[in-house]
């Protein structure tokens, strides 16, 4: 399962910067993929909400 999370949390990274892959994680991502609560065969989806502040410069509309 730590894979799972490493790889979601540089997915986030990626897409907005670490500060928000972290607070991601710590907020939301923990709980979500913790070993006693997710089943792998069932999956899941998130659709997260972030705060304009939070996103980084290269990814913010033009």
């Amino acid at each position: 399962m730590s894979e799972v999370k490493t790889r979601i949390e540089a997915t986030i990274a990626e897409l907005y910067d670490a500060d928000t892959a972290k607070w991601f994680m710590e907020a939301q991502g923990n709980d979500l993929l913790d070993d006693n609560r997710f089943d792998a065969g069932e999956g899941f989806n998130v659709l997260v909400f972030v705060e304009a502040a939070k996103m980084s410069r290269s990814n913010r509309p033009r």
